[in-house]
C-alpha cells in the first residue's frame, strides 16, 4: 500500500530570483515515511538566461521483487532458484545535487547544459550469501525432484553518480522543430565497506 502527498511553495527574493521549496511525504507498507525534500534557487538574467541550482533526496522503496522472487528453470530436475532479500531490506536513498544552465539568443533556439552529482544509499545488491535449504525461508514445496538454491539480496552497498547533459532545441520552422539531447555519467558501486 502506497499513499503520497506533495507540496511547493515558491519565493521571490530580489530581482529575478526565485526560491522553490517542496516537499514530497510517501507513506508504505514495506518502509513506512518517506520525506523527500527539493529545494532550487532560480536567477533570470534579463529575457534569455538563467541560471540554477537545486539540491534534493529522492527514495526508492523496496518491490515485492526485491523480498522473494521465484525463477523456475526447466531441467531434468527442474532448477528453481528462489530470491529472497533479508527482511530488513529498506529503501535506497538518492541526494541529488544538480546546477544549471539555460539561455535562449534566438526566439526559435535554445541551449541547456546541466551538471549533476548523485550520491545513492543502500543499493539493492546480491549479498554474496547463497543457501541450498529453501525450508529456513519457507519456501520448499516437498518436491523431491526439484533442485532449490536460495540468494540473499540486501542493500549494504552505496554508489554515486555524476555527468553533464546538454540539449538544444530548435523551431526550424512553423511545422519542423529539431530536439537535440545527449548525457555523459560515470557511475561507480562502492563495496559493503566502502564509505
Amino acid at each position: 500500500d502506497v499513499a503520497g502527498a506533495f507540496i511547493q511553495n515558491e519565493v521571490s527574493l530580489w530581482d529575478g530570483a526565485e526560491l522553490t521549496l517542496g516537499t514530497k511525504l510517501e507513506n508504505n507498507s514495506f518502509t513506512d515515511l518517506n520525506v523527500q525534500p527539493s529545494v532550487r534557487l532560480t536567477q533570470r538574467f534579463g529575457e534569455s538566461t538563467t541560471l540554477w541550482g537545486s539540491i534534493s533526496r529522492a527514495v526508492n522503496t523496496p518491490a515485492y521483487g526485491d523480498r522473494a522472487v521465484r525463477i523456475e528453470i526447466p531441467a531434468t530436475p527442474p532448477l528453481r532458484t528462489l530470491f529472497a532479500a533479508n527482511t530488513s531490506t529498506d529503501d535506497t536513498e538518492m541526494i541529488a545535487y544538480e546546477l544549471g544552465f539555460r539561455t535562449r539568443p534566438l526566439d526559435r533556439l535554445s541551449f541547456d547544459l546541466a551538471a549533476f552529482y548523485n550520491d545513492y544509499d543502500g543499493v539493492v545488491t546480491f549479498a554474496g550469501q547463497t543457501f541450498g535449504n529453501p525450508a529456513d525461508f519457507g519456501f520448499d514445496d516437498g518436491d523431491p525432484g526439484t533442485f532449490d538454491t536460495v540468494i540473499l539480496l540486501d542493500n549494504e552497498r552505496n554508489a554515486h553518480a555524476y555527468g553533464v547533459e546538454a540539449a538544444i532545441d530548435a523551431q526550424v520552422t512553423e511545422t519542423l522543430k529539431g530536439k537535440f539531447n545527449a548525457t555523459w555519467q560515470h557511475v561507480s558501486l562502492g563495496g559493503i565497506d566502502d564509505p
